[in-house]
């Protein structure tokens, strides 16, 4: 915190030559239309700041502070327009003197310039609020609880933490889309690992100790550790050209008995369990049609902040600023806080079902593969069915919408 003892204006804005004695205590200007109350603002938070914020911003045009802030009879000579400023600052117990021209705003002569100094008074530059019109502090005064908070942001100039919020929603809102596929892969390359070595967990030991029982059948010494530099394949020999195998057996009678766990995993009591709770949950929604019509807007709104790009709104094309374009539609999304959470909620139940579906599905999909190529080709026209009808199942769960769709094909 600082207080203004005195400040000395000369040839600034409506001024020619004021001083005032403030002597640290709180003040009020008063004074007819014209006076100059306004000037003295100014001249305070140029001498703090090196800006003048009624000479920026929106609506100013070609107004410039070098210009247009010297009196009008010094137009042309901005060095002789100057605000000295003597301020205390009683956490330092320091007193300070400021003096800044318009012929160079952006440098101020500060007595003493100590560090301790310049980085309080830098503390002041970079609060741009010091300053607020009649016009903010009216707004807020009569802002409606719901939207105080709005009006806080804009008094104190947080637009650009608003914006930024909004783009690490998006972010967020993004990465947690991209990263169900990611965890899947990882999954599905997991299943894969521990089906192709024949162990049940995981672990560096158990897959150390699978691939050392295989390599001794080769002749092959045992390996000592697991790094990222290490293949399960180090010290054999690469073969000369031999007639590759259509079918690697050892693998496919893997690959068979990982469609049957598939297969017995779908019809299991845990998953017909897990299909009757999110029926039910599902239902629940779907009777509700205020629900099901705030699930549909949220996907909707969702849907579009993924789309923001450009300088129009992607659902009509009309011209809108995008950042404030975003704010509007994330403050939609906001209210349907209790929705975005049930649509949250039913998601998780489902993913589950979605997860022993994949793995069912692939495990026809691999089937089909070995069974083209087998002497003759054999035809699997019920494995290739139950696939699509796999990959169709989890689509409808995935998109969720319309959930009287998904309920029948659960």
């Amino acid at each position: 915190m600082i207080r203004v003892e005195s400040i000395k204006i000369e040839e600034f804005r409506g001024i020619r030559d004021l001083t005032l004695d403030l002597k640290g205590k709180n003040f009020a200007i008063c004074g007819p239309n014209g006076s100059g109350k306004s000037g003295v603002v100014d001249a305070l938070e140029f001498a703090l700041t090196g800006n003048v914020s009624r000479l920026t911003g929106e609506g100013k045009g070609d107004i410039s502070l070098k210009q247009h802030g010297p009196h009008v009879d010094r137009r042309n000579e901005p060095g002789k327009a100057y605000v000295t400023v003597t301020v205390s600052i009683p956490s330092l117990k320091k007193t300070v003197k400021i003096q800044r021209t318009l012929k160079t705003p952006a440098t101020a002569v500060v007595t003493p310039n100590d560090p301790d100094v310049l980085k309080a008074l830098q503390q002041v530059k970079i609060h741009p609020e010091i300053v607020l019109s009649r016009r903010e502090l009216i707004r807020y005064v009569l802002a409606t609880p719901g939207k105080r908070a709005e009006e806080v942001q804009a008094l104190l100039h947080l637009d650009r933490v608003e914006r930024v919020r909004v783009s690490l929603q998006k972010i967020a809102n993004s990465c947690e889309k991209q990263i169900v596929p990611l965890n899947r892969d990882v999954v599905d390359a997991r299943d894969k690992l521990l089906q192709a070595v024949g162990v049940t967990e995981l672990t560096k030991e158990k897959v150390l100790a699978a691939a050392n029982t295989q390599r001794a059948i080769l002749g092959l010494p045992a390996l000592t550790d697991l790094t990222e530099t290490v293949s399960l394949k180090n010290g054999m020999v690469t073969p000369g050209p031999t007639k590759p195998q259509l079918i690697p057996k050892a693998q496919a009678l893997a690959d068979i008995q990982a469609a049957q766990e598939a297969l017995a995993e779908v019809a299991s009591a845990n998953t017909i369990e897990r299909v009757g709770e999110v029926t039910d949950f599902l239902a629940t929604l779907a009777n509700d049609p205020a629900v099901t019509a705030s699930i549909k807007t949220e996907t909707f709104y969702t849907t579009g902040m993924e789309l923001f790009e450009g300088e129009a709104c992607p659902f009509c094309d009309t011209a809108w600023d995008l950042d404030e374009l975003k704010k509007h539609v994330q403050s939609k999304i906001d209210h349907l806080k209790d929705v975005s959470r049930k649509r949250t909620e039913a998601e998780k139940k489902i993913a589950p079902l979605i997860g022993v579906l994949r793995k069912a599905q692939a495990a026809m999909d691999t089937l089909v593969r070995f069974a083209g190529l087998a002497t003759p080709p054999l035809h699997m026209k019920g494995a290739s069915d139950y696939s699509t009808s796999c990959k169709s199942t989890i689509d409808s769960l995935e998109t969720l919408l319309p959930l009287t769709n998904t309920i029948t094909n659960l």
